[in-house]
């Protein structure tokens, strides 16, 4: 890995975070000490907007400006080297074969339930060497009605959530956790349909890289994407970050953000880990970083799932929030000090991939509107809006990181779809700008949901599509 000496400054010892530092971890928004600072900097960037407003305004841009030519070179050298093909690990014999638990997390998902047993059925693994909880929401009749009309496999079986708070994914995921018996375990939603073979796949690459790889993030994909414009940009999303991004920050040897689905674990070093944070609404990103701390490999996995994209705002705008969210929590979270979390420090690296991708990424998705606005009002009269506003030493950089910047994200929005063939979609990275636009949307919107309900779990409906398009293209 090109990062692997900044790794050093994170220890590798196994710590196990104790039941009172994860009980403080997304649940409560920020510690004392955080509040302190936050307010400093509030109060600090008041008064130099009161003594000195145009150095007080160069001096943010500027800072912004260097922010943002730092992610954006993140991502691209993140994606440029995780477009390298995967060595393909040498299969594992069926009697070599580890124990495998699967968990589905499940709420409102009755429509889904024929689905999900059909997807389960399809992975080509030994039944007896496999389980699969269904973990279901104690109130949530209808998905246990829907299931029990459904002969089930004796390797499958429903778990009821018990009541509790806070109701969301990652809490039924951590019941299910406890019960699990497989050596492995990898979680699926509803709507998802992986790979037969992805299982073995999974053994086979856990088996190549030996124990320091605890865990494998396979890559999500939309079954949908020819649905409208909104399911093709949420394609090129996916296509961009899952087939990308995420082998190149392994590469690189910073921190794998895992996505919600399709992430195989060595069973034991995700308990002692703490398993998933019930609190975070991104647990998946969360546990990505907590697992790098404490000095375990993640690694992606050449292996599809299939899933639905959202199909309207209705359904994109509560998701997105919700991750957008969620990243402002582990952004709170892990730049928490080390004692309160019950972790290892973050090291140079870790600090630098928390500041420039996961705090870059809420930044920029709430100044950008500022800075498209006062560009396209700067161009269509031609009054030097963006001088005015960022002075004639600043305005000049502001420009340069606003149209390179977003041009390379064009780019490398297009490049993301070529690796499956998806030639139709690249053309649409165009469009990226209105997408980009909706992103920050539900980032101000994150902003206010964190501020009056921090944990609420917005359940994205699923098997809209599939009712028309019946399964993965």
């Amino acid at each position: 890995m090109f990062l692997s000496n900044w790794r050093t400054a994170a220890p590798s010892a196994r710590r196990q975070p104790s039941a009172l530092a994860r009980e403080n971890w997304a649940r409560r928004r920020v510690t004392p000490g955080q509040g302190l600072v936050l307010a400093a900097l509030a109060l600090a960037l008041a008064a130099a907007l009161i003594l000195a407003p145009r150095t007080a305004i160069e001096a943010t841009v500027a800072a912004l400006v260097v922010l943002s030519v730092l992610h954006t070179a993140l991502r691209a050298l993140a994606f440029a080297v995780g477009l390298w093909p995967h060595a393909t690990p040498k299969p594992v014999a069926d009697g070599d074969l580890p124990s495998y638990s699967i968990i589905v997390p499940l709420y409102g998902e009755a429509n889904m339930a024929g689905h999900l047993v059909a997807a389960l059925q399809a992975l080509d693994y030994p039944r007896d060497r496999l389980e699969a909880i269904l973990a279901v929401e104690h109130d949530d009749e209808a998905t246990q009605r829907a299931f029990a009309a459904i002969v089930l496999p004796d390797w499958m079986r429903v778990a009821v959530v018990p009541p509790g708070a806070p109701r969301t994914k990652p809490r039924a995921c951590q019941y299910a956790l406890a019960q699990a018996r497989g050596a492995h375990v990898v979680v699926f939603d509803a709507e998802d349909a992986p790979d037969p073979g992805q299982l073995r796949a999974a053994a086979a690459a856990f088996a190549h890289h030996g124990p320091a790889t605890v865990c494998l993030q396979a890559s999500l994909v939309p079954d949908n994407r020819r649905e409208n414009w909104l399911t093709a940009m949420f394609a090129l999303d996916y296509c961009q970050w899952f087939d990308g991004m995420l082998t190149g920050f392994e590469r690189l040897g910073l921190p794998v953000p895992l996505g919600g689905s399709s992430n195989h674990f060595r069973t034991d070093a995700l308990r002692a880990a703490g398993g998933w944070d019930p609190w975070n609404v991104t647990e998946d990103a969360d546990l990505g970083l907590r697992l790098w701390r404490l000095g375990h490999g993640v690694r992606t996995l050449a292996s599809t799932t299939f899933e639905e994209a959202p199909l309207g705002l209705d359904a994109w705008l509560p998701q997105r929030t919700r991750w957008s969210r969620g990243y402002l929590q582990t952004f709170l979270v892990h730049a928490r000090a080390p004692s309160t979390l019950g972790l290892p420090g973050l090291g140079l690296a870790g600090w630098a991939f928390l500041a420039v991708f996961v705090g870059g990424s809420i930044v920029f998705s709430l100044v950008n509107p500022l800075f498209w606005a006062l560009a396209s009002y700067t161009l269509l009269t031609g009054s030097g809006a963006m001088e005015w506003a960022f002075g004639p030493a600043v305005a000049p950089l502001a420009w340069t990181s606003l149209v390179f910047g977003n041009a390379l994200a064009m780019v490398l929005t297009a490049l993301g779809p070529l690796k499956r063939g998806w030639w139709e979609l690249s053309p649409l990275a165009l469009t990226s700008p209105v997408y980009w636009a909706l992103v920050s949307a539900a980032s101000y919107r994150a902003l206010q949901v964190f501020a009056v309900q921090p944990h609420r779990w917005e359940k994205t409906a699923h098997g809209l599509a599939r009712d028309r398009r019946g399964g993965p293209p």
